[in-house]
């Protein structure tokens, strides 16, 4: 059983030079003509207070609060100082792993950490931290410590994706339910690596691997549909999806790593891919 705890007060990716750039409209000269066209960044890194110059995840509140996972620690950003949440070796009521690998924001707001050191559900309004680790004398334990993708389902279930497989989480009881990939089973996971998961808005949970694997899971069946599907299109080999998202139209959107950006229209089921001049595609955003 977890244990709930307060807090007082590749490598899956190589640390960038520079930690966060945000985005802020253009501010001209009173002679110049102003420029819509043109973006100003401003450049936060340790000595504005960042913990760590490698940030890996980004979710912000409905308070407006920016939260970055970083290879330091959870940092919090109002706007004009850092607050930071960390792991602290002898202390049961910290961060379960300072290595941040993963934000997911859930409702009500609940930020899911996955860490290099297990899951954390943190609520962001009572700085009260759950923590959900690894334990090899429990089978019903998280399957893996570091978690690189956390989702809900259509059914508003919480997902876990590990470095060993799937965790399916019951937030009544604490356990997980456990999907490995088998060899002999087609309805499997494809690959134990799980990259990335995306719930659209059809209801549809999807997955990404290691090793470019695609799948959906099957409500119904309790189980993994492959993609490509028998006689359909899939899309093209990669090293890593490394990322999903869906636009407007409800196209869905894949980081295919070393390949490029492959879209996905469920309207005639076709997929298409973009080479671009640097295909280690992270992160989209759609």
């Amino acid at each position: 059983m977890p244990a709930t705890i307060r807090n007082p007060g590749f490598p899956l990716r190589q640390a960038a030079a520079l930690a966060l750039a945000l985005v802020a409209p253009f501010a001209a000269p009173a002679e110049t003509t102003p420029r819509d066209d043109v973006a100003a960044f401003a450049v936060l890194s340790a000595k504005d207070g960042l913990v760590n110059a490698s940030v890996s995840s980004i979710a912000q509140d409905s308070k407006g609060f920016i939260w970055l996972g970083t290879q330091g620690g959870l940092a919090r950003y109002d706007g004009s100082a850092f607050r930071t949440f960390e792991n602290e070796p002898f202390d049961e009521n910290s961060l379960s792993g300072s290595l941040v690998q993963t934000l997911f924001l859930d409702a009500g707001d609940v930020l899911w950490v996955g860490t290099y050191n297990g899951l954390n559900r943190f609520d962001i309004g009572t700085e009260t931290f759950t923590r959900y680790v690894y334990d090899p004398a429990r089978p019903d334990s998280l399957s893996n410590d570091l978690v690189i993708a956390i989702a809900r389902d259509a059914k508003g279930r919480l997902w876990a994706g590990t470095l060993n497989g799937l965790s399916r989480l019951d937030e009544e009881t604490g356990a997980f339910e456990r999907y490995l990939h088998d060899p002999e089973d087609p309805h499997s996971i494809p690959n134990n690596t799980v990259r990335s998961m995306l719930l659209d808005s059809r209801g549809t949970l999807w997955i990404g691997f290691t090793g470019g694997g695609l799948a959906t899971y099957d409500y119904e069946r309790d189980r993994f549909d492959r993609w490509p599907r028998a006689g359909g299109e899939g899309p093209p080999a990669s090293a890593s999806l490394q990322s999903i998202a869906e636009d407007a139209r409800g196209n869905l959107w894949f980081g295919a790593w070393g390949t490029g950006l492959v879209r996905y229209s469920p309207a005639d089921g076709s997929f298409r891919t973009w080479v671009l001049p640097d295909n280690r595609i992270y992160v989209i955003n759609a």
